[in-house]
């Protein structure tokens, strides 16, 4: 398995040491791998799981662009029930959605997709629930990356919230460049965590992570999301609010390694050549 991808950056240091000329430095841009014992490619994505306990975090390198989450919320406007943003869920309640799950909604698959321009920085979110109930929002990020390379998905169900299911799917991922990452008409991934009366301690959810193959960035991400319950007392109706959550976000899967930006100060400070080390050794 292939953990590091290399893509070229440019790097502009300064520095207060007089008679020294600075150029713009290239050093590598990595695309960083979630630390996870399973790993599935399909197209330009790949996607990472733990078959232990099912919970594969994103990468710690990564950079949040934006977070989407379905809630369980409440009836009317008691509480939202989706809400997105830089914090997803956590934003300001102007960015959210109040669409209470009610009995019709068991089990029903319905169509999310989030479309991104990075010209603008603008992410467009479209919820469809049937052809004529369909809620578009959209965010501009203030976020100094404009890169999207990578997403995490997460499906949770506390105890509070027992015999409740939460789903979401990945079924297709777009590139910038055209290139389209699926899997036949499977999903390309699905987080999915059923609540139970367990004990505490035992985990609540499940968390996989998407991390595009280098120098590929992501333009559209689409799949499907679903409530399901047993009895006749919907999320909105029983105010399980964040209990029951599905969780979607997007990131910059990249980060200058710490080696190469010591490479780049050796050559200015000491005048080594650069070149000697980049040249070296990189993976392509």
């Amino acid at each position: 398995m292939k953990m590091n991808s290399w893509i070229p950056q440019t790097l502009i240091l300064t520095t207060s040491l007089t008679g020294m000329t600075l150029l713009p430095l290239k050093v590598q841009a990595a695309n960083i791998a979630p630390v996870c014992d399973t790993s599935t490619t399909y197209g330009f994505m790949t996607v990472y799981q733990n078959s232990s306990n099912g919970i594969c975090p994103p990468s710690p390198d990564w950079s949040k662009q934006m977070a989407l989450e379905w809630r369980g919320g409440a009836v009317g406007q008691a509480d939202y029930e989706f809400g997105y943003g830089e914090n997803g869920a956590n934003d300001p309640l102007a960015g959210s959605i109040y669409r209470d799950w009610t009995n019709n909604d068991k089990n029903q698959f319905y169509n999310w997709s989030v479309d991104y321009t990075k010209a603008t920085k603008t992410f467009v979110l479209t919820l469809e629930y049937s052809p004529s109930e369909i809620y578009t929002r959209s965010y501009t990020s203030t976020l100094a990356s404009d890169q999207v390379s990578a997403l995490s998905m997460l499906a949770k169900v506390n105890d509070k919230a027992a015999n409740y299911t939460s789903y979401i799917s990945v079924d297709q991922v777009i590139s910038l460049d055209g290139q389209v990452a699926q899997n036949g008409s499977s999903p390309l991934a699905i987080a999915q965590f059923t609540g139970n009366n367990s004990s505490s301690s035992d985990p609540t959810f499940t968390e996989l992570a998407l991390l595009g193959q280098s120098g590929t960035e992501i333009k559209r991400v689409q799949g499907k999301f679903m409530m399901n319950w047993l009895g006749s007392i919907s999320p909105s109706d029983a105010a399980l609010r964040s209990n029951i959550t599905m969780d979607f976000k997007l990131f910059d899967g990249q980060k200058v390694p710490e080696s190469n930006m010591a490479y780049a100060l050796l050559a200015l400070l000491g005048g080594v050549s650069l070149s000697k080390f980049l040249g070296r050794g990189q993976k392509r």
